[in-house]
């Protein structure tokens, strides 16, 4: 039987893949990159590691760069849970260095994790310690793992409905992204809620 290729040079083939934007389907599955680089549930220690080096602000020059990129998305693709507190511990800084990266992913990253995510998400979104649009990333990443898993629609909805309710005037967008999220899941249930933050917001421009 062939030897099992080890880690490192698993994951450095990961991690050496090329521009990630030419694989934009990754969470659809397209790369499948569990398949395609042999990954296993001991691998998530390391690509964690590597996926939380995108706040590095020394950056390689070839490829490589990009293995943040990869190493996040494989994270997803694993379902690997434990991953969630570490990635949100690097919104803060990404959104310091104007980072679109995160934005434009993690939510997707967490919705693939699914469940096992919602508690931490929902414990950041609530922390007003943290920056605006990185409390977003974590609303929009409740989100996702609603539409992908119905069985956490009704948790999700209710931390939404919560958080849009406190009427935070200094986070604006924050509350319409709430808004924005909570008519993508359709929740009728939050009708009040969300006609008051319209009041509140209406009530703001006029004076």
């Amino acid at each position: 039987m062939p030897e099992r290729p080890n880690t490192p040079s698993r994951i450095d083939r990961l991690g050496r893949k090329g521009d990630p934007r030419r694989t934009w389907r990754w969470h659809r599955g397209d790369p499948d990159y569990v398949a395609e680089f042999g990954l296993h549930r001991t691998d998530v220690p390391v690509l964690i590691d590597i996926a939380c080096h995108w706040t590095d602000t020394e950056k390689p020059e070839d490829d490589s760069l990009y293995a943040p990129i990869h190493a996040w998305r494989a994270l997803g693709q694993l379902r690997a849970a434990e991953a969630v507190e570490p990635l949100l511990a690097t919104q803060d800084s990404l959104d310091a260095f104007g980072d679109q990266w995160y934005l434009e992913e993690f939510h997707d990253l967490f919705g693939l994790i699914g469940p096992p995510a919602v508690a931490a998400l929902a414990t950041y979104l609530a922390d007003r310690g943290h920056g605006e649009f990185p409390r977003i990333s974590a609303a929009n990443g409740l989100c996702e793992v609603a539409k992908r898993h119905p069985e956490a629609r009704r948790l999700v909805v209710d931390t939404l409905t919560i958080e849009l309710a406190k009427g935070q005037p200094d986070v604006c967008s924050l509350n319409a992204f709430l808004v924005g999220y909570l008519a993508d899941l359709k929740a009728a249930e939050s009708a009040l809620i969300i006609g008051r933050a319209y009041a509140v917001r209406r009530s703001g421009e006029s004076h």
